[in-house]
């Protein structure tokens, strides 16, 4: 898989152990570069990088804003509540996924654990892909 820096929403990004923490991912992407193309040619997915621990039954559920102009955001995408046995080093939260309707030029992914606190810092990488770009961990 081939990745761009400007097209991660995160790169290794540590979730809070908080309970019901909500965190933006790091970068917030600018698709105004994108045109027509947007729902065509680009997927996204979500990794998760580090195994989630949790002394209860945490979830992690991700959500897509975007926006016109960075100071009101839009939910277009809310993930059902992933269960902690999903919370796995290696896992596709989101695996070649098209892109949510309604983009507007600014968009961010938003992470929270709910359900209990995570007992580590599970970290995820996130971002944009070409659709014709296969997603897949590196094979030896």
């Amino acid at each position: 898989m081939l990745l761009d820096k400007q097209e991660m929403f995160s790169d290794a990004q540590e979730i809070p152990v908080t309970l019901n923490a909500a965190t933006d991912s790091t970068n917030t992407l600018d698709f105004r570069s994108h045109g027509d193309d947007i729902d065509k040619e680009l997927r996204w997915f979500v990794l998760l990088t580090e195994t989630a621990t949790s002394a209860g039954d945490a979830t992690l559920q991700i959500t897509w804003y975007t926006s016109a102009d960075r100071q009101t955001w839009t939910a277009v995408y809310t993930g059902s509540a992933i269960a902690l046995a999903s919370l796995t080093a290696g896992a596709f939260l989101v695996d070649n996924a098209v892109l949510p309707s309604n983009l507007q030029r600014y968009n961010k992914l938003v992470y929270k654990n709910a359900g209990a606190a995570f007992t580590n810092t599970p970290a995820v990488d996130a971002g944009i892909v070409r659709n014709d770009m296969p997603i897949g961990l590196p094979t030896t």
